[in-house]
């Protein structure tokens, strides 16, 4: 299982620093991307690619200034994932270019598979919030016992 959908790196990124922000929300300060790429170890100019595209679609505000950076425009439990995903992601279908004369069976792979799968796909990404993954890393953070050896 976990074959049908491949999230790229900017989409994991996007998730990772989406949460990040999420996660500091209550200071009421912007998160610089120099924060973030230091946080999050990512590249400061893949993040700007990526801040670029969560801005279009509404999902951040930049703040400009000194103290300036990006906050989310919504609170978490009002950020789905496939906001975030349909944002950064250039496909998030399974469907691959059919070639210009489609036979019946790419028809019905197309129609009858593919589209269901893409759907649920849609449908279950849609119903995920940032809080409810907050809630997730909470509860993860909660529940991990470490072992100390000496």
């Amino acid at each position: 299982m976990g074959d049908f959908m491949n999230i790229s790196t900017k989409g994991k990124y996007a998730i990772a620093s989406m949460l990040y922000i999420a996660k500091k929300r209550n200071t009421d300060q912007s998160i610089s991307l120099m924060t973030i790429a230091e946080n999050l170890n990512i590249s400061k100019i893949y993040l700007e690619q990526i801040f670029s595209s969560l801005k279009k679609a509404n999902l951040v505000d930049s703040i400009k200034g000194p103290n300036g950076g990006y906050q989310l425009r919504k609170t978490p439990n009002n950020i789905t994932l496939f906001e975030i995903l349909k944002a950064t992601e250039s496909n998030l279908s399974n469907k691959k270019i059919l070639i210009e004369k489609k036979e019946i069976i790419e028809i019905i792979i197309t129609n009858h598979i593919l589209d269901k799968i893409d759907e649920s796909i849609i449908q279950i990404l849609s119903n995920i919030t940032l809080e409810n993954l907050l809630e997730n890393i909470d509860d993860y953070n909660n529940n991990v016992s470490f072992m100390y050896y000496i």
